[in-house]
């Protein structure tokens, strides 16, 4: 479970998924999902928890409210980039 919360972040920082940059260009939840080749449904309970934890953000879109869009917080580059430095 954490290894997949690890991927989040890592996907999420290679694809530039921070801050406001590129909100319409891949960072919902549908792509993230797809490029780890999992479900929606399994990347929303790990989301979930990154959320509480302070990882991520998580918003609608203000054109589609069907579609959710994450983002990462300083808190889950810190941890993306901590544990690059630890392996």
């Amino acid at each position: 479970y954490y290894g997949m919360k690890f991927k989040i972040l890592t996907t999420m920082n290679m694809h530039g998924h921070r801050g406001n940059r590129d909100l319409e260009k891949g960072n919902n939840m549908s792509t993230i999902a797809k490029k780890l080749n999992i479900t929606v449904g399994s990347l929303t309970t790990a989301v979930n928890s990154l959320v509480k934890k302070g990882y991520v953000d998580r918003f609608r879109s203000k054109e589609d409210r069907r579609v959710v869009y994450v983002r990462l917080l300083e808190k889950g580059e810190n941890a993306y980039h901590q544990s690059r430095r630890l392996s």
